[in-house]
């Protein structure tokens, strides 16, 4: 297994520059997707959040995103009075749904609170059920 030290050394400056260049440019776009991906997110939560004053107000956003590959990720924005919700029974409900969480973090801001959580299928084969998990988390909020 090489070290990056030695495969750096491995390589002429021009094949190292050329290396240099690849992954700066695909860091870039990385950078520039995950943007993206924050201001979707930014006017999906000011828009819910618009329509939240006549709703509920202890919830803003939940977004259950499922990919290809049996993966999940769990976005949920609420309010900091909401003593429902207790990110342990969050968990809870994620895994009862079939997915082994994987990573999960939360923060506060203002009054609200945002958390994300990354999972992935128990089980390739059997899965997991994404909106069942969504509506468990609609009726744990709730």
């Amino acid at each position: 297994m090489f070290t990056i030290v030695e495969q750096v050394e491995s390589k002429s400056l021009p094949e190292f520059v050329e290396l240099a260049t690849t992954t700066l440019v695909h860091l870039k776009e990385r950078v520039e997707g995950l943007k993206a991906r924050k201001e979707q997110l930014e006017r999906e939560v000011n828009q819910f959040g618009d329509q939240s004053s006549n709703m509920n107000p202890r919830l803003l956003l939940i977004q259950v995103t499922e990919s290809i590959d049996m993966k999940l990720e769990i976005n949920l924005i609420f309010m900091v009075n909401n003593k429902k919700v207790v990110p342990f029974e969050v968990l809870r409900v994620v895994e009862e749904g079939g997915a082994k969480v994987m990573s999960s973090n939360f923060s506060t801001n203002g009054h609200q609170i945002h958390f994300i959580i990354h999972a992935q299928a128990f089980q390739a084969r059997l899965g997991f059920d994404a909106k069942l998990i969504e509506s468990r988390l609609m009726e744990l909020i709730y």
